[in-house]
């Protein structure tokens, strides 16, 4: 199910790829007539517009929530070849946390490391060993690296 505001943003992309497609029908018909000469230019750039919505429809569909991790307090940093995520979430006391997502289990877990303390996972690999910064006791920040205890292929 796809919220509102991704289905506003799909509906204007379609809305303007109709009325960019339906003016070049009505130029290359009244060109085709004689009615008007048709520069090179204005059909070069009809064509531009045309396709550049082309990516932006693939941008609007590749964002999703991730299930299992809360959606208006999360932030994505990375994701690695077999889909894993990692980013920072933060809790109803307004902490930073830390999270890895799986796509085998589709939830996110909390990166135990620093308790009580703002932490964000910034990149991950392969093997999900994730780096990031985490603040100390003394609240000082300091650099992290988490390495799973066991892995599922």
């Amino acid at each position: 199910m796809r919220d509102g505001s991704t289905r506003s943003i799909a509906l204007l992309l379609l809305l303007l790829m109709i009325i960019l497609a339906s003016i070049a029908i009505l130029v290359t018909g009244s060109a085709t007539r004689g009615r008007m000469k048709l520069e090179l230019s204005v059909a070069s750039w009809m064509t531009a517009l045309l396709f550049a919505l082309i990516p932006l429809r693939g941008f609007s569909q590749a964002m999703r929530n991730l299930p299992g991790i809360p959606a208006g307090s999360t932030e994505g940093a990375a994701i690695n070849n077999r889909g894993f995520v990692v980013g920072r979430t933060t809790t109803a006391q307004g902490e930073l946390r830390a999270f890895l997502w799986s796509p085998l289990t589709r939830r996110g877990i909390t990166l135990a490391g620093l308790r009580g303390a703002d932490a964000s996972a910034l990149d991950l690999n392969d093997a999900c060993r994730v780096v990031g910064t985490g603040r100390g006791p003394s609240g000082q920040f300091a650099a992290l690296l988490w390495k799973p205890t066991a892995t599922r292929s």
